[in-house]
């Protein structure tokens, strides 16, 4: 209470939070179109921390930076239990200045030693959707808003419709995570909270901040560091952790040494205990 009183409203979407991720790709069923097409969308965007764009267009008169099947390879091959690395192949997007518009790699690994299976491996997932969605035209985006018709072909999905099925599986998903939906405005996550989810994640991992930009594809490191920040726990636990530094800095302004110091806290540990008798 005292949070929402008190921190400013704005406009900023959150991030999706890993507990967010498995708790919607649970509800996600494999046997079903939607299902695979949203388990390989959600874990692409969460682990390559890929840009909405990539899979959603604002305007389907003009897809950009759409992804598109020719932009895929599997490693070793396409088969979903075989797979161990898919090569993506991007549009550089507006914050590389230095990329020029141009594409660059890069990779969705195979995940065998976590929970979740083959929802916590976007390779499987993407290796899954391929079986699933591609019909033989490599120029059709990866990610469409429905399945193809034997009499036409279907389009690339808008970021609103995105959006739409985003929100209402997050929505569903709350039980999972015993948050009241009342209590939870969903309109608050977007396409890009799977990168701000994803980056931060990676961001306490200890990678270096160089590391960090490049996999993000920023263009600067300022715009890095926001991935790199503390969360309100962590700053917390800073303090404990700066704490039991205390009693060192304490002995070196005493000029104290171990030994002395060891000896004078047993001393006053034998009169509190001798207080506390009386």
């Amino acid at each position: 209470e005292f949070m929402e009183e008190n921190v400013p409203v704005t406009d900023v979407k959150w991030r999706l939070q890993a507990a967010m991720l498995f708790a919607m790709l649970m509800d996600c069923d494999l046997n079903t179109w939607q299902g695979r097409r949203d388990t390989a969308q959600y874990t692409a965007l969460w682990f390559g921390t890929w840009r909405v764009g990539h899979v959603a267009t604002a305007n389907r008169k003009k897809n950009t930076h759409l992804l598109e099947w020719r932009h895929l390879l599997f490693w070793p091959n396409r088969r979903v239990q075989e797979v161990q690395r898919v090569f993506v192949l991007l549009d550089s997007t507006k914050t590389r200045k230095k990329g020029g518009g141009k594409k660059f790699w890069t990779t969705l690994e195979r995940v065998d030693d976590a929970d979740g299976g083959l929802l916590c491996c976007p390779a499987r997932a993407m290796a899954l959707w391929y079986e699933t969605a591609y019909d033989g035209d490599s120029s059709a985006p990866v990610f469409t808003a429905g399945p193809r018709s034997a009499l036409h072909k279907q389009a690339a999905q808008t970021r609103t419709e995105f959006h739409k099925v985003l929100r209402e599986r997050l929505q569903l998903s709350l039980h999972r995570l015993d948050i009241d939906p009342r209590s939870f405005d969903v309109k608050k996550v977007a396409g890009v909270s799977f990168r701000k989810g994803g980056l931060s994640e990676l961001g306490r991992t200890g990678i270096g901040i160089n590391r960090l930009a490049e996999h993000a594809d920023h263009a600067s490191l300022e715009s890095t560091r926001a991935y790199t920040s503390d969360t309100v726990e962590e700053r917390s636990a800073n303090t404990s952790r700066m704490a039991s530094r205390m009693s060192e800095h304490y002995r070196d302004a005493r000029g104290l040494s171990t030994a002395e110091s060891t000896e004078i806290q047993t001393a006053r540990l034998d009169a509190a205990q001798s207080w506390a008798s009386v």
